[in-house]
Parts: C-alpha cells; sequence; structure tokens
C-alpha cells in the first residue's frame, strides 16, 4: 500500500507538475493558481458539450485525484512566488532612496 502511495506521489507530482505547467504555459505565460487546475479546466472546455453533467464531474474528479500532488507542488511554487515578491516590495519600499539621502562622501 505505501509502495502505491509512493508511487501516485511521484507520478502525479511529475506528471501534474511539470506537465501541467508545460501545457498550460501554451495558454499564458504567467504561472498563476489556474494553472494548477488546468488540465481540469482544458477538459471541461473541450467536453462539457459532449458529456452529461455526471460524466463531467466523475472525470474531473479522477483528473484532480490523479495529478493532485503535481497540483498542490504548483500552488505551493505560486505561493511562495507571490510571497517573495511582497518581502521585495517591502524590501524596496523600507531600504528606498529619499530625497536629499546622500550617502556619496
Amino acid at each position: 500500500m505505501i509502495h502505491l502511495i509512493v508511487a501516485w506521489v511521484i507520478l502525479g507530482g511529475l506528471f501534474g507538475g511539470i506537465v501541467q505547467i508545460i501545457f498550460a504555459m501554451q495558454d499564458t505565460d504567467e504561472l498563476s493558481y489556474n494553472t494548477a487546475f488546468w488540465f481540469a479546466t482544458y477538459f471541461y472546455k473541450t467536453y462539457s458539450d459532449q458529456i452529461n453533467r455526471a460524466g463531467i464531474i466523475v472525470a474531473i474528479v479522477f483528473i484532480s485525484v490523479l495529478i493532485l500532488p503535481g497540483s498542490l507542488l504548483i500552488i505551493a511554487f505560486v505561493t511562495l512566488s507571490k510571497l517573495f515578491s511582497a518581502f521585495w516590495k517591502a524590501f524596496k519600499f523600507v531600504f528606498r532612496k529619499r530625497r536629499g539621502d546622500t550617502n556619496e562622501s
């Protein structure tokens, strides 16, 4: 049982993370939270007119569970990226050059 979970995390992380980012970057150049749900969103847009609502729900749940580790990695990466960006903006604000501030001797 533990081997199955490890394989799911490794394959789901690899497929769900890297491959999903690659496919999502065809639509947009920005990495966002939507990237973590790209496969499910693409499936819905493609097949919503061909499959009934119950089939769509089952398929999206299956896709989401299959690539959950990769989606969580993407969400963590985007969150860290936004957090570090906010820290950098705060750092630049705190240590900005002010008028009349001359450090040159």
